[in-house]
């Protein structure tokens, strides 16, 4: 998983576009994927990279040269940085991102 990249294929009279939402290149030292907080914005990129970010679920998943190497007993999720608690899910359905999709 070298780039984790939301696509939104969009629809424009006969011509298609892709708009990259969120995209991490997981370019850093090797770590755990939460330990870089706030992530290091060369890292993210998309239109939504300043909203969310991916963090680990269940389980600490790592970065190991340069790519995210997941373990298997857990997942990932987006999470909504400027908020705290169980509100911090990012919400695909609202603000920018119901814009943009």
């Amino acid at each position: 998983m070298k780039n984790l990249a939301l696509l939104l294929l969009v629809s424009l009279s006969a011509a298609h576009a892709q708009t990259i939402l969120f995209q991490d290149s997981f370019d850093t030292a090797d770590q755990r994927l939460n330990d870089e907080l706030p992530p290091l914005s060369s890292r993210l990129s998309g239109s939504l990279s300043e909203e969310t970010l991916l963090t680990s679920h269940r389980a600490h998943q790592l970065i190991r040269e340069n790519q995210l190497e997941a373990v298997a007993t857990a997942g990932f999720r987006f999470e909504n940085p400027t908020l705290g608690g169980a509100a911090d899910r990012y919400n695909w359905a609202a603000g920018s991102a119901a814009q943009e999709i």
